[in-house]
């Protein structure tokens, strides 16, 4: 059931894949509880509006983070010699603490807000890690550029 209704979303609203997209949708909703005349209903989406600004700046910054990872990893061997090492347990998948250390040994640390957006993005299958095939379709399919004149984030 939830696979299926998660297919839904990605497929008529692409936007929520993204952490920018569902910053934006808060942001919306808050706006419209912010519109009631209830005290508790301007309260919850004074605070939905806080919470989707701060996921628009997370995106932002993970999607910059992201793309200066991406730079750094120039050939599609070191990309694969890079999982490979920084798989400490050799299960074949990247957990966030791993990826946290792989970012950090490409000199490019990430908070744990933005960890978790990087996760989002590059978990294709929803499992909570990542595969080598995964990661691997990631780097070779990132499209974000750090100076994109148009603002379009991929996180």
């Amino acid at each position: 059931m939830f696979k299926k209704v998660r297919a839904t979303l990605t497929e008529y609203a692409k936007f929520l894949t993204f952490t920018w997209g569902r910053g934006l949708f808060y942001m919306f909703a808050g706006s419209l509880m912010v519109s009631q005349f209830n005290l508790f209903d301007m309260a919850i989406g004074g605070w939905m509006v806080f919470t989707g600004f701060t996921s628009v700046v997370v995106g932002a910054s993970t999607a910059n983070k992201l793309t200066d990872l991406k730079k750094s990893m120039a050939s599609e061997s070191f990309v694969n010699g890079k999982f490979d090492e920084m798989d400490a347990d050799s299960s074949g998948y990247l957990e966030s603490k791993e990826l946290a250390a792989l970012c950090q040994a490409l000199g490019s640390s990430l908070d744990h807000n933005e960890l978790e957006a990087a996760l989002t993005l590059m978990d294709t299958s929803g499992d909570g890690k990542i595969s080598k095939e995964e990661f691997f379709g990631w780097w070779s399919g990132w499209k974000h550029e750090k100076d994109d004149l148009n603002g379009n984030f991929a996180v």
